[in-house]
């Protein structure tokens, strides 16, 4: 399991000691524990993930090919200084703590694939892979307040970027760099892939392209309606790979999709109660809940594939889709008084304005704010699902990849929203998982102490899960909201 975590300035370094399994390395009130760490003198420096163009880097730093990447990244340092984050490529994410310079640089990849979370109190700060080691090494608190209750419930499963539940812990964005020293803390943005997608300046990267760059291997496709049907012929022919098909309630295009493809497809779908469980496994493997019931379904997939020894391979066009900050939120289920206090819909805008304003899009494009908004959401959802398939697959024990994953692939698609704008297609189950959901719910219902009724209505859930065509998929995240405050033993404050 992929795990890491770096206190700057922090008194409670002892308290990060044994949070891991990997290498710890601590120099005064400062710490790094990853699996990847170089320390030498007054730096320490980690690198979790690999350079797309290390063999670039490694001639240029003059190094050995086989350096590791944490020397890599302490070298690009010593030569670039702070700036050092533009020259690396591909899924990687650094930190620098310089002590003679007192400072701490960490940088996200610029597709945002890699999590990166972050706490500050006062001159100290503290990142880690996952939002729980921030809690457990006392660098963050579990309070969440009106923020908090706007992205659990108006963002339909996502989080707005740079943002999460809690009050004290946000995520680093894609193409951002956290800088702590002297005067403070801020994020700089260093890349924009909306901004490169813009320009066009470069030849598009496809998906054949894509597929050229993935390591010889047996994978596992997850068919669905995006591009994930494009990929199958030309994975299949490069390397090998199992199709699966997750069969929906609308109908089984299991035969369908292998007529089509000229290829066996396997047809998929969980035991009920596993879909369950995976909704809890979805929320300590992320931290967070996120769509429930879709989720569960990526995750069954994804354990499957790593238990014959596949490798995932996740795609799709939803999250490129037009769809609003708003759709499919919970705030029918919110208590009447917090509803009125929290002015959800207002936060919801606020967030997408701000996201609009920070990739600097022109209003004066064609289609204007609606134009605006579409790449604003389709970015910052794309980072967000990104993210959630790398912490879910590495929960799992397995490798994932997914196109979005490359940066150079995530702005050839950003480019094509330009001219392209379709609905988002809404996910409908199987009986089966419906009647498991739904008994959950009735389960938590029957509950007098479960921690997402201190904001939930129980009339308005009941009368959801007694109705003739109930929304499953929004009490499955109802479900996996009161896991995440349960197992987190979230406070809710200043309401």
């Amino acid at each position: 399991m992929m795990q890491f975590l770096g206190m700057f300035r922090h008194a409670r370094t002892i308290h990060a000691q044994g949070l891991t399994k990997e290498m710890f390395v601590s120099l005064g009130r400062n710490a790094v524990s990853a699996r990847d760490v170089y320390a030498q003198g007054g730096l320490i420096v980690m690198a979790e993930g690999e350079a797309r163009n290390r063999n670039q880097l490694t001639r240029a730093l003059k190094l050995s090919y086989d350096a590791s990447m944490s020397l890599i990244t302490a070298r690009a340092y010593r030569t670039w200084g702070a700036d050092y984050p533009r020259r690396l490529e591909g899924n990687v994410v650094t930190a620098v703590i310089d002590r003679a310079e007192d400072r701490m640089i960490v940088s996200s990849d610029r597709a945002g694939a890699i999590a990166v979370f972050y706490a500050w109190r006062g001159r100290s700060a503290a990142f880690a892979s996952h939002p729980e080691l921030l809690l457990k090494m006392g660098a963050a608190g579990r309070r969440i307040g009106r923020d908090g209750i706007c992205e659990l419930f108006a963002l339909g499963g996502y989080f707005s970027p740079g943002r999460t539940a809690f009050r004290d812990i946000r995520q680093l964005e894609g193409g951002c760099v956290l800088v702590a020293d002297s005067r403070g803390m801020r994020i700089k943005r260093y890349d924009s892939c909306v901004q490169a997608a813009l320009k066009d300046e470069d030849v598009p990267f496809t998906l054949n392209d894509y597929i050229k760059t993935l390591p010889q291997r047996e994978y596992a496709l997850l068919l669905s309606r995006g591009f994930s049907e494009k990929m199958a012929k030309p994975l299949r022919d490069r390397t090998g790979a199992v199709l699966y098909h997750h069969v929906s309630r609308d109908r089984d295009e299991t035969e369908e999709l292998s007529g089509k493809l000229n290829a066996p497809v396997e047809a998929v779908s969980a035991a009920p109660q596993a879909l369950i469980e995976a909704i809890h496994e979805n929320v300590i493997a992320t931290g967070f809940p996120g769509t429930g019931a879709e989720e569960a379904v990526i995750y069954s997939v994804m354990k499957e594939a790593s238990g014959v020894n596949l490798t995932p391979i996740i795609g799709g066009e939803g999250v490129f889709a037009l769809e609003s900050m708003t759709e499919g939120n919970l705030l029918r289920f919110l208590k009447r008084d917090i509803y009125e206090k929290i002015d959800a819909e207002g936060y919801a805008r606020d967030r997408l304005n701000e996201i609009i304003d920070k990739l600097h899009l022109p209003m004066d494009a064609p289609g204007g704010e609606e134009w605006a908004e579409r790449i604003a959401v389709c970015y910052s959802s794309a980072g967000e699902y990104v993210r959630r398939l790398r912490l879910i697959s590495d929960h799992v024990g397995c490798g994932c990849f997914c196109p979005i994953m490359d940066e150079r692939f995530l702005r050839n698609m950003l480019s094509g929203l330009l001219d392209n704008a379709c609905g988002r297609a809404v996910k409908k189950y199987l009986p089966a998982y419906e009647k498991a959901i739904i008994e959950e719910m009735r389960l938590l219902l029957d509950s007098e102490d479960q921690p997402v009724f201190e904001l939930v209505d129980v009339k308005a859930a009941a009368r959801e899960m007694n109705a003739e065509s109930a929304d499953v998929s929004a009490l499955s995240r109802l479900i996996a909201i009161n896991s995440f405050l349960y197992r987190y033993e979230v406070e809710i404050s200043g309401l």
